[in-house]
């Protein structure tokens, strides 16, 4: 056996718990992605098929507001902030998924896409209480909302592994780096 090969079969206990570490945080990653597109998927249904009677009630408010381009206006803005912010969640969770997956793939990443994670988790964090409240607060709809925590409570969680994983690696492979005299391993 050569020693290369005995370098790709390292089997301390440092080199186990690091692939072990990136394993969990290429899985992470993929959860955090994978939600990103539930994300799109959930509103596309929630303003398509689910919530026709919500689209109905909303058109006679904007109708509400008076002929011509007031409601147009307002229906206008409303529809690009909606779409601007679902295109910001999908876009930092497609950044910090896709960024996840390339360090446990031996990619050097920097800390940016786990500072973007820890500020996203107090928002998802508030997201999980408001359901909450409208679960005990709202009489239709409870399975939906339901549901709908259920979900946001494991994307929250994918968030959560992936910040501790991504910080467990960079630790590791730090002091992996400096055992080795300050050569990568």
């Amino acid at each position: 056996m050569t020693n290369e090969m005995i370098r790709y079969t390292n089997n301390d206990t440092e080199d186990v718990k690091i692939r072990r570490t990136k394993d969990i945080l290429l899985s992470s990653g993929t959860g955090v992605i994978l939600f990103a597109v539930w994300g799109i998927v959930r509103t596309i249904l929630n303003y398509t098929l689910v919530n026709k009677n919500n689209n109905e009630d909303l058109a006679e408010v904007y109708a509400g507001l008076g002929e011509g381009q007031n409601a147009d206006m307002i229906f206008a803005i409303s529809a690009s902030l909606a779409i601007a912010l679902l295109a910001a969640e999908v876009g930092l969770r497609l950044f910090v998924g896709l960024s996840a997956r390339a360090e446990s793939k031996g990619k050097k990443k920097s800390w940016a896409y786990v500072v973007v994670a820890c500020i996203m988790i107090p928002i998802y964090i508030t997201g999980i209480v408001i359901s909450i409240v409208n679960i005990v607060t709202v009489h239709t709809g409870v399975i939906d909302l339901i549901v709908t925590v259920i979900v946001e409570v494991t994307s929250l969680f994918a968030f959560i592994e992936l910040v501790v994983s991504a910080i467990r690696l960079k630790k590791m492979k730090k002091h992996q780096t400096e055992m080795n005299g300050g050569e990568p391993a």
